[in-house]
């Protein structure tokens, strides 16, 4: 039984399923389907710079859930009551850091990619495919402000969060982007800055490592977790100033590409 389902996601293999008696739950997945960036609502008339193509757009819509009962029959033309208890097979996921701000620059809006957003989960033990991971975009809302200190949050929902490999990688998984809108110098500028969040995800512990016999997959470990970015974006009226890299610590850096309009 599932409630949320809707058209940004598929079950892979269900027509299959439904017709031939060969298939089992283990052959059924849910798919959060692809999107052209050119389709992405937020994304509309903003001439958005692309640092990680290799990780698709994708768009989840509301949380999922879903129960999974075993034998049970149902008859044509008889009535049922069956008992259910709805699990979330999605995962919320918040993400909160701080910008600082030095001399005369204001942030007016920032747009937020998240890449390393699972795709695919199989419906019959929830493993999450770790290679199947895209890109989804969000809004950062400015939740407090400490004198120079904006500390933003954001949250959404997805399957899982995939890490990077590195602590050294700026694309592929686990990288958050960030197009901040200012106001600085008399102009309107646009700083594109980044930050790569192995430490952030694996702290949160938002997926664990299951055993079956001689199987092992990643899972969801919570129904909720949030990324805590310890260290401050810095920017100033030119740029972001960018950290040395601190061993146990995500750092933000720059991407060196500044949006100015007169």
């Amino acid at each position: 039984f599932f409630v949320g389902l809707n058209e940004s996601v598929e079950i892979e293999k269900l027509e299959s399923y439904i017709n031939d008696y060969s298939y089992s739950m283990r052959d059924l997945s849910l798919v959060v389907k692809k999107v052209p960036k050119a389709d992405i609502p937020e994304l509309q008339g903003v001439d958005w710079v692309d640092f990680n193509p290799g990780q698709p757009f994708i768009a989840y819509k509301g949380p999922i859930f879903k129960d999974q009962q075993h034998d049970i029959s149902l008859y044509t033309d008889t009535e049922a009551n069956i008992s259910s208890v709805l699990l979330p097979i999605t995962q919320k996921v918040s993400i909160d850091f701080k910008i600082k701000l030095e001399g005369d620059v204001r942030v007016t809006k920032i747009i937020a990619e998240l890449s390393g957003v699972v795709s695919r989960v199989e419906l019959f033990n929830n493993a999450l495919d770790a290679e199947r991971t895209g890109r989804i975009i969000f809004f950062p809302e400015l939740k407090s402000t400490q004198s120079d200190i904006l500390i933003y949050h954001g949250a959404f929902e997805t399957l899982g969060v995939i890490g990077s490999k590195s602590q050294k990688n700026v694309t592929g998984p686990g990288i958050v982007q960030l197009a901040i809108y200012v106001e600085a110098e008399g102009k309107n500028k646009i700083f594109h800055g980044g930050i790569n969040l192995k430490n952030a995800i694996n702290e949160a512990g938002l997926t664990k490592t299951v055993k079956d016999g001689n199987t092992e997959y990643i899972v969801a470990a919570k129904p909720e977790g949030v990324l805590k970015v310890e260290k401050e974006l810095v920017i100033n009226a030119q740029k972001i100033i960018e950290w040395e890299e601190e061993e146990g610590f995500d750092v933000w850096f720059d991407s060196q590409n500044i949006d100015v309009e007169a």
